[in-house]
């Protein structure tokens, strides 16, 4: 159950922000769609680099103490989004959320390897269920912020989700 709640929240928090932030660079007119492209752009490279850093966390920390920073970091830089800054500085931003998401994503996703070994394939698509109904979800809950607290809100409150759920995670895989 920590698992499969770790990634809905990754699919609301996270991929449920992609759609808006063309609307909100241009709310702050800071930008339009070409830039609002780059500005997403920069999960990939959060996620590039993270590639580069795995030999690292392999050797200098356990899953679930990547699990609990995953959930900081990415949880920094989704509420590093709500400043507004100019469109080359959220691409860091965003940068930050995806190195945060993939370094949380990937040892649960390795845990969930772990879940039923007699019956993986069952798990990951358990595991892809979860992660799709939040990135499905994630959409529909930001629009709804969007018309009540504002995008910048949103993602504080995004943020705060994601790093409650890092720190709860890592908690509770102690077993790891």
């Amino acid at each position: 159950l920590v698992c499969f709640g770790v990634v809905i929240v990754e699919g609301i928090t996270i991929h449920g922000s992609l759609p808006f932030i063309g609307e909100y660079l241009h709310a702050l007119g800071k930008g339009g769609v070409r830039e609002a492209g780059i500005v997403i752009s920069g999960v990939a490279v959060g996620g590039l680099l993270f590639s580069f850093a795995v030999p690292l966390f392999i050797r200098e920390m356990q899953r679930r103490d990547a699990i609990g920073l995953g959930g900081i970091v990415g949880g920094a830089g989704l509420a590093l989004m709500a400043l507004g800054a100019d469109w080359p500085v959220e691409t860091l931003f965003m940068a930050l959320v995806g190195f945060g998401f993939f370094l949380l994503h990937n040892p649960v996703q390795t845990e969930v390897s772990e879940l039923a070994p007699t019956a993986r394939a069952s798990a990951y698509s358990l595991h892809a269920f979860f992660f799709y109904v939040g990135q499905a979800s994630g959409p529909v809950l930001y629009a709804l912020g969007l018309h009540t607290i504002g995008l910048s809100l949103s993602f504080v409150v995004a943020a705060t989700a994601l790093l409650v759920t890092g720190i709860a995670a890592f908690r509770l895989l102690r077993a790891l």
